[in-house]
């Protein structure tokens, strides 16, 4: 029998815990105040990465600031937003069902355009650090349904739509989150519709978006962020963007970082849809089919450069 892994001495795990709780969010406020001052006068170009949570975004988002000319990389916007603004978000483990959490981050009539931009500017000066005025803002689920609000506040930012097939991105839902596991399997299939079509039915006369399918992205990782990279009109990277080194690991976020490389996890799909019954796959096939086709049919519209979904 293996032996359960050594635990840290009591004053390592004090020690961590600390850091966790108090010192790294301290320093973290101090880096900001200063970038904040720093950058007090600079107006920032957003490329916001839009996706529902679970596809690949945090992925997608950080091999592009790796690889583009960007001030920084908003790792989860509405959550790095400050406290008193309107953008913020909580989690869906604050909500008792989905559309509770999804109601949560609906744009709301009376939003002002300005206030949103004041608040977006100074979560980018929090952060940006170098000479460029492009930064990646990473919103899963709220850079899809606020993508109209979020072009009124930053005219000219860029955007991003990546999805991920239904089957495997509803099993993660359920599986990662548990106000989705409690809830019927049907309020996660709306979920993924109605955030899907409300971005497409914004952006459904724009060529600008580039359309990117999640086994695109790990099919071809470098070309697929080179080509989306042309076409939002960065600048190539003078020197590769440092990632902090993350286990491989299952789990919300990114994972299997090391040497300042992500290491492409190709079977992912695969392994989300072993976990269902036939049943619940085809349930999700049916509900989800035309609209994942719809998806397909616009990233070979919009990207020169594809791969079949698997």
């Amino acid at each position: 029998m293996a032996r359960p892994p050594a635990r840290h001495p009591l004053r390592e795990r004090i020690r961590r815990r600390f850091h966790a709780q108090v010192a790294d969010p301290f320093d973290r406020s101090v880096v900001a105040r200063v970038r904040r001052a720093r950058n007090a006068d600079r107006v920032y170009r957003p490329v916001f990465v839009a996706g529902v949570m679970g596809s690949g975004t945090s992925f997608l988002a950080l091999l592009l600031a790796q690889r583009a000319d960007c001030a920084g990389v908003i790792y989860e916007s509405g959550h790095q937003v400050r406290e008193r603004s309107f953008l913020r978000t909580e989690g869906p483990r604050d909500f008792a069902s989905v559309q509770g959490f999804m109601e949560s981050i609906r744009p709301r009539p009376e939003w002002s355009s300005q206030a949103g931009r004041d608040d977006l500017m100074r979560m980018y000066r929090s952060h940006a650090s170098g000479p460029s005025d492009r930064i990646i803002d990473k919103g899963p689920n709220t850079n899809l349904v606020r993508a109209a609000f979020l072009e009124r506040c930053c005219p000219g930012a860029g955007f991003i739509h990546l999805f991920r097939d239904p089957v495997a991105n509803i099993e993660g839902l359920r599986r990662k989150w548990p106000t989705f596991a409690a809830d019927s399997f049907e309020e996660s299939l709306r979920f993924y519709r109605t955030l899907h079509e409300e971005f497409l039915d914004w952006s459904e006369d724009r060529t600008d978006i580039p359309a990117v399918s999640y086994s695109s992205l790990i099919a071809d990782p470098e070309g697929r962020i080179e080509s989306i990279r042309r076409e939002l009109g960065m600048r190539p990277a003078d020197r590769m963007r440092g990632l902090r080194t993350r286990g491989n690991v299952e789990g919300r976020g990114i994972r299997n970082v090391s040497r300042n490389r992500i290491g492409v996890v190709r079977d992912g799909n695969r392994r989300s849809i072993q976990r269902l019954e036939p049943a619940e796959i085809q349930r999700i096939r049916d509900a989800l089919g035309p609209l994942h086709q719809r998806l397909l049919r616009r990233q070979s519209e919009r990207c020169p450069i594809t791969s079949p979904e698997r």
